[in-house]
């Protein structure tokens, strides 16, 4: 598990990718990801019932809600980033973030890319409030 938190969306679809490549059973998934869990992480999932820890998706989705990636988090972190292809790397975390969403906004989603897009190709510091 990655110490950035920022990292954790992508990291959690590498994980999932090598789980659907190697066909494990569903059962096996969360069982799995516990060793790979930062000391934080596993003092986190204790608040889940023993029965939400053994199911991944609801893993996944609890560890990125109690992280708080939001799409504000993900704003500030691109404005700050420095070169291009930081900014690239952060516009591909925000869209594996809204895929892994619990409740995902897209009506807002067009309008926060076009800005992210914008900002990262004229290398400009565009200043916007993210209202999603």
């Amino acid at each position: 598990m990655p110490s950035e938190v920022g990292e954790l969306p992508s990291w959690f679809n590498m994980v999932e990718n090598v789980l659907e490549k190697f066909e494990v059973p569903d059962d096996l998934k969360a069982k799995l990801l516990m060793p790979k869990l930062t000391p934080h992480a596993k003092s986190l999932i204790v608040r889940l019932s023993l029965d939400e820890q053994d199911t991944y998706e609801t893993l996944r989705d609890f560890l990125l809600k109690q992280y708080q990636l939001g799409s504000r988090e993900y704003c500030a972190r691109f404005m700050h980033a420095g070169k291009s292809l930081v900014k690239l790397g952060f516009l591909t975390r925000h869209v594996l973030k809204i895929s892994f969403s619990i409740t995902p906004s897209p009506a807002k989603f067009p309008v926060l890319m076009s800005c992210l897009i914008f900002a990262s190709m004229t290398n400009c510091q565009v200043v916007f409030q993210c209202t999603c």
